[in-house]
């Protein structure tokens, strides 16, 4: 989800520049009615800028925690030092450094090879079946990987369900009933 955030706001910034040029090269409609028809660029851009500020404001932990993301694929490219585990401070930690080294010695870890060798959304079912699998000796290791395994997931399904409740309310009804 990560990846997909920045790749899609780094598209933005592209878009945006193509409008602003007139250049249409990612837009072939507005390529195709820009000699018929005055289009106001100026808007284009200033609604991309809008969704672009939308993406920031929303995902903007991404910026602060995409190091802790690639924690998940890569832990054995960290030295425990520069992660920030403000996120994780309910989780008991202190043995995360000493764990860590411990897994860096090992020939254990496979995720990366693995992850190279599947595709598409067996990737989220790849990484999460190799922190499950991890030895018990790597508990603190395992558990701020399913801890930022699940932050999404759970806040998505809880969107999700107040989203429905709030369509099949009637404007009488509230969330207190």
């Amino acid at each position: 989800m990560f990846d997909t955030w920045k790749a899609f706001v780094g598209k933005l910034a592209i878009f945006s520049g193509d409008v602003a040029t007139s250049t249409f090269r990612y837009f072939s409609h507005l390529r195709e009615l820009s000699p018929q028809h005055s289009i106001s660029t100026a808007e284009i851009c200033k609604y991309i800028s809008e969704l672009e500020s939308e993406f920031t404001t929303r995902f903007g932990e991404f910026l602060n925690y995409g190091r802790m993301f690639s924690f998940l694929i890569k832990p054995d490219s960290f030295d425990g030092h520069e992660l920030d585990l403000s996120l994780t401070d309910w989780l008991d930690t202190q043995d995360m450094i000493m764990q860590l080294i411990e897994l860096k010695s090992l020939a254990l870890w496979g995720l990366r090879k693995q992850l190279e060798t599947t595709a598409g959304r067996d990737h989220g079912t790849c990484i999460f079946t190799c922190w499950i699998s991890l030895p018990e000796k790597f508990s603190c290791l395992r558990k701020i990987a399913l801890a930022l395994l699940t932050v999404f997931g759970s806040t998505y399904l809880c969107e999700q369900i107040f989203s429905h409740r709030k369509s099949v309310l009637s404007p009488s009804q509230s969330f207190d009933n």
